[in-house]
């Protein structure tokens, strides 16, 4: 079977509702790139469905894109990891953070061409490989993991997007900003060890009563702060950070408008590299994988986060 060329998976709530409008968007794009109907599909995430979407598209497609923020992009991710089929995968920026698209200077690219930009690079762009990690066996991971209080802001977000949908950018900055000035007083709970392999050396950090830690495949973190200026996304590498104050984790926010202060205050964090690494927690904490509450898994009483593979990653030239 003949593979279409591009495929697009949108999420249409992301941005505050842009996804609808991009649909138009991303055809007028693939008009001037003169593809035929054949050789390009559009779709809309279905609520609790883009992965599987994903994985259906990416068996179908030679380069699937997906259109929202981090979450449809790690979905999409996901769902084409999964398949076996390992398309190339493209990304349109429009969410609240947009960590992994800053990551390979694709949200640069969104902000200056718009979507007709992304989608000439989608077709005629370098692509870079995007190391995936495993949890558990189960879960997978492209950004980052965090035990602790951004964990437990987020936790908090997910309740209340719940019980108040509210789905504008600006709305979830506005209510993080309140969970999180309401949860600043929140540690690590009980005995938490996380042990680090990098080839042969062990080393373990017992962090009972830290503000959190992060374990991080890119540089960036929470919408564009800088956790680690050096870390490569296809190396084989964690980054693993813990905070032991609300300090020293409010100061990745206070250098954010200055890209030379950021990338200065992430090089005076402290970094510990990893190719392996587990934790062990009491599953009173809370935990987060790709902005996503997985608070649940710690009832496994360990995590195992092991090096799973790569997948072909759109990036700017």
């Amino acid at each position: 079977m003949k593979k279409i060329k591009i495929s697009f998976l949108i999420n249409p709530v992301s941005g505050g509702g842009q996804g609808k409008k991009i649909h138009a968007q991303v055809l007028r794009a693939l008009k001037k790139k003169s593809l035929s109907p054949d050789q390009f599909q559009i779709i809309f995430t279905e609520k609790g469905e883009a992965v599987s979407q994903a994985q259906r598209l990416a068996r179908e497609t030679e380069i699937l894109v997906a259109v929202g923020g981090d979450g449809t992009a790690i979905e999409t991710i996901t769902g084409a990891y999964r398949s076996g089929r390992l398309p190339r995968i493209g990304l349109i920026p429009i969410g609240t953070g947009n960590d992994l698209a800053r990551s390979v200077r694709l949200y640069e690219l969104f902000k200056k061409e718009g979507v007709e930009g992304c989608v000439r690079q989608s077709l005629q762009g370098t692509y870079a490989p995007l190391d995936i990690w495993q949890v558990n066996r189960k879960e997978l991971m492209t950004n980052y993991l965090s035990i602790g209080l951004d964990a437990a802001i987020l936790h908090s977000f997910h309740w209340q997007r719940a019980k108040i949908p509210f789905y504008s950018a600006s709305g979830n900055r506005a209510a993080l900003a309140c969970i999180g000035l309401s949860r600043l007083a929140h540690r690590l709970q009980g005995k938490v060890d996380v042990t680090c392999w990098c080839d042969a050396v062990r080393k373990t950090l017992s962090l009972q009563g830290h503000r959190l830690v992060i374990i991080s495949n890119l540089p960036f973190y929470a919408g564009g702060t800088m956790l680690a200026p050096t870390a490569s996304f296809c190396d084989g590498v964690l980054e693993v950070t813990p905070f032991a104050n609300v300090i020293s984790a409010l100061g990745l926010f206070a250098f954010q408008p200055s890209l030379r202060l950021r990338t200065w205050y992430g090089n005076k964090l402290e970094h510990l590299k990893a190719n392996r690494v587990e934790i062990e927690a009491p599953e009173v904490n809370f935990l987060q994988i790709d902005g996503e509450d997985k608070t649940h898994l710690l009832q496994e009483k360990k995590l195992e986060i092991e090096y799973s593979g790569q997948i072909s990653l759109l990036k700017a030239n």
